[in-house]
């Protein structure tokens, strides 16, 4: 879930994007799963902001949706991420493509969220760029 919160914080930081921002950050090269390998086409994670995420939870009271259903605002790719990073960051991190699959990476999977589409829409302040670059923001130079 993305938004203004410390727990999106430490996962950009540490987590399973953590390995993306260190690398930009840092300048390093960065090491992303060809399309492809191990016979998945993409390789990137879904999103969804955490107003969103309430908006749909709270239509979902008013009008159940009765079964499964996605809460995903999106999809973004591994490399697309490490863009908005190094654009971010103000760094030149080399993207490169690689036939292993980092672990912290291997997230492949596509989501349904036709049911919900309605209310996760993302509306101003709530696109993943703008979230990346409060959470940057607000990293100070010692703790980042």
């Amino acid at each position: 879930m993305w938004g203004a919160h410390d727990r999106l914080r430490e996962q950009l930081r540490w987590g399973a994007i953590g390995t993306l921002y260190q690398s930009t950050r840092e300048g390093r090269p960065i090491e992303l799963p060809r399309p492809g390998t191990g016979g998945h086409p993409w390789y990137g994670v879904a999103w969804v902001h955490g107003a969103a995420l309430a908006r749909a939870v709270t239509e979902s009271l008013d009008r159940p949706v009765h079964g499964v259903a996605n809460a995903s605002s999106g999809h973004v790719s591994w490399r697309d991420l490490a863009l908005d990073l190094t654009e971010l960051l103000d760094t030149r991190a080399d993207l490169r493509e690689s036939d292993d699959v980092p672990r912290d990476l291997d997230h492949r999977w596509h989501y349904d969220a036709a049911r919900l589409a309605r209310p996760l829409r993302a509306r101003p302040g709530e696109d993943r760029r703008t979230v990346l670059a409060e959470m940057i923001g607000g990293m100070t130079p010692g703790t980042a």
